[in-house]
């Protein structure tokens, strides 16, 4: 998330009258293409929480650095350096995992973001 001139994070979010609406709508173009579809951020809740850090996805960066979550790009390992198992047991990505009850998405936002100091420290942790 950025900040706009005049505006602070949740004033772009989604409304809850909003959010039902596009569930309705991601529901309608699931049945019509047979296919499954997950809307980040959003869908979190229905899911127990945030899904990043190998819960349900992850992103490698274009440089191979083993990214929680597209949103925020939060990573102490390289895919350059280690296999992919490995890089999940990495510091950040298993306590991204062991808290992620703690990152659940109450405002529209990515969890990840909106407690980004504990992610930060734990990244810095995890780096030393």
């Amino acid at each position: 998330m950025f900040l706009m001139a005049g505006l602070d994070d949740f004033e772009l979010c989604l409304l809850p009258e909003q959010k039902a609406s596009l569930e309705k709508d991601l529901e309608a173009i699931q049945k019509e293409i047979g296919s499954f579809l997950v809307a980040l951020p959003g869908d979190e809740e229905m899911y127990g929480g945030c899904l990043a850090a190998g819960r349900g996805f992850l992103h490698v960066s274009s440089d191979g650095r083993l990214e929680a979550c597209p949103f925020a790009p939060y990573s102490d390992v390289s895919l350059k350096n280690m296999s992919l198992e490995d890089a999940l047991r990495s510091p950040l990505m298993r306590k991204i995992r062991e808290n992620h009850g703690m990152l659940t998405e109450s405002r529209g936002g990515c969890a990840l973001w909106e407690n980004r100091e504990w992610v930060e420290q734990v990244q810095k942790e995890a780096s030393k």
